[in-house]
């Protein structure tokens, strides 16, 4: 009897776990319906005027080894979660800094459409 009170136990467990799990990711996608959006026509505009300044983001400073003034190099932090937490605020790293060094949020609508961009696939 101890045996079947402990496996229910557990199985209730892992339940409320998955449960609790599956609730957080679900809450933390993004509605991207009508937000169609490119690299070439959206994403790259809002990098090149926001990331890939001079000193930040771009080909002669890649700051922190990310690259976004090019399509390969937005890719590559889109597919390794890097753009995203890193503008979302939800990793260790934040970005953009303000002029004193200090983490600034950047607007929703833009966080937005790179987030919906990355889970498009990162269409070109």
């Amino acid at each position: 009897m101890n045996k079947s009170i402990v496996s229910l136990v557990s199985l209730l467990l892992i339940a409320v776990l998955f449960h609790n799990c599956k609730s957080d990711s679900e809450s933390t996608q993004t509605d991207c319906t009508g937000i169609v959006s490119s690299y070439s026509s959206t994403v790259k505009a809002f990098l090149d005027a926001s990331c890939a300044t001079t000193g930040c983001h771009n080909s002669l400073a890649n700051s922190g080894n990310v690259d976004l003034s090019s399509y390969a190099g937005a890719k590559a932090a889109g597919t390794s979660g890097k753009l995203v937490c890193t503008i979302e605020h939800s990793c260790a790293k934040k970005m953009p800094l303000d002029a004193q060094g200090n983490a600034v949020k950047m607007d929703d609508a833009f966080i937005k459409l790179i987030k919906c961009w990355v889970s498009s696939g990162m269409p070109q």
